[in-house]
């Protein structure tokens, strides 16, 4: 993984990614854009960085 300060290498661990999803739907029903958040910070403290 890079980051700002380097190239982290793998840990290997198990890690659990929440987050959510927002949809925006047409008048037709079909989804016009979808956007994904995710817990940047939990992920990076579940795999020892932060």
């Amino acid at each position: 993984m890079v980051m700002p300060g380097g190239v982290v290498a793998p840990t290997y661990r198990r890690l659990t990614l929440r987050g959510a999803s927002f949809l925006r739907y047409t008048a037709r029903g079909l989804i016009a854009e979808e956007r994904r958040y995710y817990d940047v910070g939990d992920v990076l403290e579940q795999l020892g960085i932060s």
